[in-house]
């Protein structure tokens, strides 16, 4: 310990006897060495050696002292990272302002583009050949109307694929792009990789090998804000990520995936991923970390509150552990309706915030205090659940044996998802912690069809509803039929008219 080291530590653990002028530290913290003196040994060296033997005897009770310490406070708050655009070519280009306008065509072309298109047109008829020995004579634009009537199809979502060219239930705009038997086959001959061009030992080393650039395609394109998927890993088995070097599943992969983000990008993630271990590797590489700690995880160096005990406080009550040997890091309990364990390497308890709470005892809302490690995790959690969510809503059809085929158009959906996320949020907000998504559709869609629109007018008296059967009065009038139409939680006239 260099003799700064043992006076910040000393500051750490509260010790009032360190009590030092300017002029003092400035001569404890930067001492000139003493000058040889061929006449032996002289006081200044008898001195300095006095001070070596007591800087020993202190470091050796220092390495005794416990890394862990209870703390409500963190006397050196740790740091809110704020995430810079740093690519001289992006900043150089304005590349931030030129994407504002960006559709979510523009974003999709970043992750699939013309080239993805053409190059499986290419592989798809050389397959077709070796097959049958005809090509397919398909082309990217022929493609393109298949991903474009596949993504239509997981829209409307039919029961069963032939019902879109059945008389009965026939959808024009799919029906007259391609016929059925086509699709079918298009769909069963899809490739995106020639197999006469890998090896046996790339075949046997790489079991994705047959869609594998259409994924370094799609994880190829890593806009500057985070949020939704950036970067993902298909899940093999096993032997997913090598040699896990003693570490689980989940930690793995935290670190597989976080290779993608630049230094001083914070993560989250919950339980099945967090541990002591984890937060202590990003570290090392430059990253922070948050996330929900399952108990039987805490270090038993960490003594922290049991759950018994803990439970006996008042509602919003949190106690923090820190642990000051570099890397820094706390574990946070908070009391909400049960015990809440986090582990953070960037955030502790202050400062707090009040959020209200229902009391099922009192029978009243009242306000609990919520640790800043708390807040920040409900704040920045749920990005990929949102992917996830937007993902499930309009998948596109893909009941079909070949796993090949179920990937490219799983990945495809993936596309479209980040391409919306990117176009319906702020391209100003890049700092974290990012608020709730709240997605809009782009100015065509909001703009189309928009005919009958309801309209608050100015009126003395409200007038009587128009709708049949309705006694109500209102001030909303459409302003493509002019009449008034009642608008309210009761009953919505408004929609009801204009509805089949």
């Amino acid at each position: 310990f260099s003799e700064a080291e043992r006076i910040l530590l000393r500051i750490v653990e509260g010790n009032s006897d360190l009590e030092l002028s300017d002029e003092e530290d400035q001569d404890a913290l930067f001492e000139p060495e003493a000058e040889e003196d061929d006449s032996g040994s002289s006081e200044d060296e008898i001195q300095a050696g006095q001070a070596d033997t007591e800087e020993s005897d202190q470091a050796e009770q220092c390495s005794r002292r416990p890394l862990w310490s209870r703390n409500s406070n963190v006397l050196f708050p740790f740091s809110r990272f704020k995430f810079q655009v740093d690519d001289p070519a992006i900043v150089e280009n304005n590349d931030v302002m030129t994407r504002e306008n960006w559709t979510p065509m523009d974003y999709f072309k970043q992750y699939i583009d013309d080239s993805v298109f053409e190059r499986m047109a290419l592989c798809t008829n050389q397959r077709a050949i070796l097959e049958s020995g005809a090509t397919l004579t398909t082309t990217s634009e022929e493609l393109k109307t298949f991903f474009g009537i596949s993504i239509y199809m997981g829209c409307l979502g039919y029961p069963n694929i032939q019902m879109y060219w059945a008389s009965n239930t026939r959808v024009q705009v799919v029906a007259e792009s391609m016929t059925r038997n086509r699709f079918y086959r298009l769909r069963n001959s899809i490739k995106i990789i020639n197999d006469l061009d890998v090896s046996d030992d790339e075949k046997r080393s790489d079991l994705l090998w047959k869609i594998r650039p259409l994924l370094a395609k799609v994880s190829m394109y890593q806009p500057h804000q985070l949020g939704w998927s950036l970067d993902f890993v298909v899940y093999q088995g096993k032997t997913t990520f090598g040699d896990t070097g003693g570490m689980g599943i989940g930690e793995k992969a935290v670190l597989h995936l976080a290779e993608s983000v630049p230094q001083g990008t914070h993560l989250f993630f919950d339980r099945f991923f967090t541990t002591i271990n984890l937060l202590d590797t990003l570290k090392m590489k430059g990253l922070t970390g948050t996330g929900t700690l399952m108990s039987n995880r805490i270090p038993k160096e960490c003594k922290i509150i049991g759950d018994k005990p803990f439970k006996k406080k008042e509602r919003g009550a949190s106690e923090m552990v820190v642990r000051r040997s570099p890397p820094e890091l706390a574990v946070i309990k908070w009391l909400d309706n049960k015990p809440v364990v986090m582990a953070s390497s960037a955030y502790g308890i202050e400062p707090q915030d009040i959020r209200t709470r229902w009391s099922k005892k009192d029978k009243r809302f009242v306000q609990v205090p919520r640790p800043l490690a708390i807040a920040e995790y409900n704040t920045n959690m749920g990005g990929v659940d949102l992917v996830d969510r937007m993902l499930s809503f309009y998948r596109m059809a893909s009941r079909t044996r070949k796993w090949t085929v179920r990937a490219v158009l799983h990945f495809c959906d993936l596309a479209i998802t980040n391409s919306w996320l990117h176009a319906n949020d702020s391209v100003d907000d890049y700092t974290p912690p990012r608020q709730k998504w709240k997605p809009q559709p782009n100015e065509a869609l909001r703009h189309y069809g928009a005919i009958h629109l309801p309209e608050m007018v100015d009126e003395t008296h409200a007038s009587r509803c128009r709708r049949s059967n309705c006694m109500s009065k209102t001030y909303v009038m459409c302003t493509k039929c002019k009449v008034f139409l009642c608008v309210s939680k009761k009953g919505n006239c408004f929609l009801k008219y204009h509805s089949k």
